[in-house]
């Protein structure tokens, strides 16, 4: 829906311009001299400070000093234009400068740069700064009207000083804020159902307004009551958040005003002064607007968190069902599956939706030489981190070893609520882990089967004996028979055969001898 007046027409980051301000500013200030009191000449509604509030939140600060200055120039304008003395043109622009820059410097200080709308708590604080600093700045401003324009009663100009600045910053504050969010998320462009239904609400909206508040003061029909205009605030709330509900509440404000400030409408009654009618006029469309507001905010904080939910869920779908570990969630009993991985149906070889069906499947498929071990180790330690090594036995008789890992999941009470789990197929380990184990089996029968002498064997040069570790000489054979699983069996090498034949062939010749 459309900002229904001068000032909001102008798309709100424009408003960072100093020649845009300028002229929102005279025409929001137009708009503010059209609601004066008969006879009394006061204000009831100062749109000028909203618009200066909203163009501040809204802009950088390394803006601000730019702005602050054309909206002087623009009140200084305004007010000579009215033909007001120039020192009260200069104590109105000091005051009317001052607010807003006082509002939006302490909503940065406490708040942030954040944008002032985002969460209901956003809204209830921007309206509190917003309340307290009119009401501060309403008595240097009625001190002006009083010793400069010479009215009598400054606790009733104080009054209508506050409430005209908060009314200002109530209404039109929260459109350019609302559509400055807009600006900045740049959406696409819009249906045709979504404009006409956009001009369905407008021409509701005013017509209601006028039926409401254009009647006849003190009427006995429904018209004669505000309540009628609440549905139509709701369904710019549901339909059009934050931007169609700041739009569509300040159409009805100033329609309400309007009539209200002539003799029309519920809050018209001909017995109380004009200000008292226009104070409850003010006080209506605060609760209006305050209530929709936050409503529409909650709307769009929920929203975006459903949003942010969808978008957790995505990226947790996209991890689970690409990785090779079966990541599973269930109740402490197992008597419910929450949620199994696609790896299941790859390592179990069964389909998931067998055990969404039947939770007790998930056990049927360990092995059930395993199943019992393992059943009661998770039992035991459902309350802490544990982990479990067992076979699996898919429906084809195929045997796979798995490590799964359990993590209990605890409500606000401390009580498990959730087990979640990874397993993964850790049948090449195993392999590879029974592979090593025999290898190192054999190697160990081998080493037990031989003994090795190492190291440096003290033997004599000439006779062959061996030093032992006592310091003793031992013969060859007795050395190697103690120090090996070695045994000897003797026997004569050719050469020694030989020498052994010359020798006694050398004794057996006669006349040698004695």
């Amino acid at each position: 829906m459309p900002p229904s007046d001068a000032t909001a027409a102008q798309p709100p980051a424009r408003l960072t311009r100093p020649a845009v301000l300028l002229l929102a500013y005279v025409a929001a200030a137009q708009l503010g001299l059209a609601f004066r009191t008969e006879p009394e000449k006061f204000a009831v509604f100062w749109p000028p400070n909203g618009l200066l509030l909203g163009a501040l939140l809204v802009s950088d600060r390394r803006y601000w000093r730019g702005l602050v200055l054309v909206a002087a120039l623009a009140c200084l304008l305004v007010n000579w234009l009215e033909g007001i003395p120039p020192a009260v043109c200069l104590g109105f622009a000091a005051v009317n400068v001052a607010e807003p820059c006082l509002t939006a410097g302490l909503w940065r200080r406490w708040r942030g740069a954040s944008a002032p709308l985002g969460t209901t708590r956003d809204v209830f604080s921007l309206y509190a700064v917003a309340v307290a600093t009119c009401a501060a700045a309403a008595l240097p401003g009625s001190a002006v009207v009083v010793f400069g324009l010479g009215a009598p009663d400054f606790g009733s100009v104080w009054l209508t000083f506050w409430l005209a600045d908060c009314m200002g910053a109530v209404l039109v504050t929260p459109v350019l804020v609302g559509w400055a969010d807009v600006a900045r998320a740049r959406p696409g462009a819009v249906s045709v159902a979504r404009g006409v239904e956009a001009a369905g609400l407008t021409a509701t909206a005013a017509a209601v307004s006028l039926l409401i508040f254009a009647a006849p003061a003190g009427g006995p029909n429904l018209p004669g009551y505000p309540f009628p205009i609440f549905p139509v605030i709701l369904w710019a709330a549901l339909r059009f958040g934050t931007p169609g509900t700041t739009a569509t509440v300040l159409l009805v404000a100033l329609v309400a005003m309007w009539n209200t400030g002539r003799g029309r409408g519920p809050f018209a009654d001909p017995s109380v002064p004009a200000a008292h009618r226009l104070i409850v006029a003010q006080l209506f469309l605060v609760v209006l607007s305050v209530g929709n507001l936050v409503l529409a905010v909650s709307l769009g904080e929920r929203e975006r968190a459903l949003a942010a939910l969808r978008e957790s869920e995505e990226r947790y779908r996209q991890v689970t069902d690409t990785i090779e570990e079966v990541f599973w969630v269930v109740t402490p009993d197992l008597g419910r599956v929450v949620y199994l991985s696609p790896a299941y149906d790859a390592i179990w070889g069964r389909p998931r939706a067998g055990v969404y069906d039947n939770p007790g499947s998930l056990l049927d498929g360990i092995h059930p030489d395993d199943r019992g071990r393992v059943l009661e180790s998770y039992r035991a330690r459902v309350g802490e981190p544990h982990d479990h090594e067992f076979r699996v036995v898919r429906p084809d008789g195929t045997v796979r070893w798995v490590s799964a890992r359990a993590f209990p999941l605890r409500d606000d009470h401390g009580r498990v609520c959730r087990v979640i789990g990874v397993t993964r197929d850790v049948t090449d380990r195993r392999e590879v882990e029974a592979a090593k184990a025999e290898l190192i089996e054999q190697l160990r029968r081998a080493l037990a089967e031989v003994k090795t002498l190492r190291g440096l064997i003290p033997i004599c040069a000439w006779c062959k004996k061996m030093r032992d570790d006592g310091g003793f000489w031992q013969s060859l054979e007795h050395y190697l028979r103690t120090h090996t699983e070695g045994d000897f069996t003797h026997g004569i090498c050719p050469d020694c055969l030989a020498s052994q034949l010359t020798d006694a062939a050398d004794l057996a010749r006669p006349g040698e001898g004695r």
